[in-house]
């Protein structure tokens, strides 16, 4: 995955709130309509297709995921945001 914040090809931006919308055997039912968090952002395919690292707080954990399952919320959020299971575990 890129590390570069400025990567200006991509749909997404670093820490940008999306909402997860497709429903296909790839994308396990239960994150369907969550909300996550950008962190990471893969280079484009041969096809110009890319994905992405959605970090979901409801399960603690980061998914990779096609941008056609995304949609935007017009939201950013930052790094203090996210939840990673072991605070989810033992607290904040």
């Amino acid at each position: 995955m890129s590390q570069s914040p400025g990567d200006v090809d991509a749909k997404f931006k670093f820490y940008e709130i999306v909402r997860i919308i497709v429903d296909s055997p790839a994308i396990h039912k239960s994150l369907i309509n969550k909300e996550g968090i950008i962190v990471g952002i893969c280079d484009p395919d041969d096809h110009d297709r890319r994905d992405y690292g959605v970090h979901v707080n409801e399960y603690g954990e980061t998914f990779r995921l096609p941008e056609q399952a995304l949609e935007p919320t017009g939201r950013f959020g930052s790094p203090r945001d996210i939840v990673n299971c072991n605070r989810r575990k033992w607290g904040r």
